[in-house]
């Protein structure tokens, strides 16, 4: 328990760090964010990834089924889609 707690903090504290350089990003490019497709797919990850997280955090530690097995894990489905697509894009350049 104390391990799945540990992992969560540290993709909690990661998700922070995270968004904090999409905000740096959004200040710096001002409407240009708005033109590049990947700065979606960033942004849809952000999304995702806290959704699945929080959802799973809630139902681990709460004891309670108050979110459906099957939608927290369509939601994790997405998100690592999602990841998966962006990591794609970055291994191109080799």
């Amino acid at each position: 328990m104390f391990i799945i707690l540990g992992i969560c903090i540290w993709m909690q504290v990661y998700w922070l760090w995270n968004l904090k350089n999409e905000i740096m990003e959004i200040s710096r490019e001002k409407l240009d964010y708005l033109w590049d497709i990947w700065n979606y797919l960033d942004f849809s990850i952000s999304v995702s990834s806290q959704m699945f997280l929080t959802q799973f955090m809630y139902n681990m530690f709460t004891l309670s089924a108050y979110y459906e097995l099957s939608s927290v894990r369509t939601k994790g489905g997405v998100s690592l889609f999602f990841l998966w697509i962006k990591m794609f894009y970055w291994l191109r350049i080799f």
